[in-house]
């Protein structure tokens, strides 16, 4: 299945594209446009991810146990949207993503998740990799898992394949696909891949 990709279509039975639910599709343009960033930007990203939290509820009935991860710095509003769904979830951030503090781990090393249900946010997935590292250190300190769910408002298509590929059982709610870019980092003094249309929620998100 993973090879059903045209443009920007892309299906495999572990992923949902919530576009179609209501509201979603507003909050996702609104998100694309912004350029200033702050309490609207944030505010915006955690209704994405309290739409589709309360999608994911309505198909799989998850009960009350479970973790909640945000990525910083973009996906703590999705976490906090999450949040709001599943207040009796425990809520963590990873250290990881373009602020990774490097001389500590991506969790915390007496971390101990415990299950049914693992959900990881970020708002923008480009090769999967920061969500990836993220799954990989709560999945070494997690017992008794039956879901692992990742959301995340926009993603590409690569990045979700490289996920799939390291994790066949995940499942994974996003937004929006988008194509990817090649974009120089100012603060990194590199060229990286970015998505194309979104703009650097990292950034915006961060902001007063």
């Amino acid at each position: 299945m993973l090879e059903n990709i045209k443009g920007l279509e892309f299906s495999h039975p572990r992923l949902k594209i919530c576009s179609d639910l209501p509201g979603i599709d507003s909050l996702l343009s609104s998100i694309r446009a912004d350029r200033s960033g702050g309490e609207p930007l944030r505010q915006n990203i955690s209704a994405v991810a309290e739409i589709m939290g309360r999608d994911w509820v309505s198909e799989n009935y998850p009960g009350r146990a479970g973790t909640i991860i945000g990525i910083p710095r973009s996906g703590v509003p999705m976490g906090n949207g999450l949040n709001a769904v599943f207040p009796g979830y425990d809520y963590l951030l990873s250290n990881d993503g373009g602020n990774r503090d490097e001389g500590q781990p991506i969790l915390p090393n007496n971390l101990s998740i415990n299950g049914p249900n693992l959900l990881v946010t970020d708002s923008v997935i480009v090769t999967g990799r920061t969500v990836a590292l993220t799954l990989s250190a709560a999945l070494s300190k997690a017992s008794s898992l039956e879901r692992v769910t990742v959301f995340a408002a926009f993603a590409s298509a690569g990045g979700l394949i490289n996920l799939l590929k390291i994790f066949p059982e995940l499942e994974i709610n996003i937004g929006s696909i988008a194509r990817t870019k090649q974009h120089w980092d100012v603060h990194r003094w590199k060229s990286s891949l970015t998505l194309e249309g979104i703009p650097n929620l990292g950034e915006l998100v961060s902001r007063p």
